[in-house]
């Protein structure tokens, strides 16, 4: 078993003055969350969503659940997400999962939100969103 690795967002530039502060986009577990969150609060490009992932996948959230990624995707596209952005607080990868930890927002409401990727490969076969709903209405 690897160990997992876990990396805070403010202390990257402390452990190496020579990263950037903006990071790598890569196919990493990480990175693919992360380029899940951005295509979701930029409204798309959701046909990029089938490269990210698997075609069985299961998602969870809630205040919707799929069984399929192009289930999921269809619905992104018929009530797509307007006014939101999030940032990012911590993250956690391992062999087979990664987890992110972001402040999601919309226009003057927050919440934390915790998103949850189990992965085949470097594809999200599940995807599970945990907040408080309540907070951003």
């Amino acid at each position: 078993m690897h160990p997992s690795r876990y990396v805070r967002p403010d202390s990257i530039a402390e452990t190496n003055p020579h990263q950037v502060s903006k990071p790598k986009m890569q196919r990493s577990k990480i990175g693919a969350l992360r380029r899940y969150l951005d295509i979701y609060t930029s409204a798309g490009p959701f046909e990029e969503l089938e490269t990210l992932f698997d075609p069985s996948l299961r998602f969870r959230g809630p205040m919707f659940s799929s069984d399929g990624a192009k289930e999921y995707i269809a619905e992104l596209e018929r009530d797509p997400p307007v006014g939101v952005d999030y940032t990012l607080l911590s993250s956690f990868e391992s062999d087979e999962e990664a987890i992110l930890v972001v402040e999601f927002s919309k226009p003057a409401k927050k919440t934390k939100m915790m998103v949850w990727g189990k992965f085949s490969g470097n594809r999200i076969r599940d995807l599970t969103l945990v907040f408080d709903p309540g907070a951003l209405r």
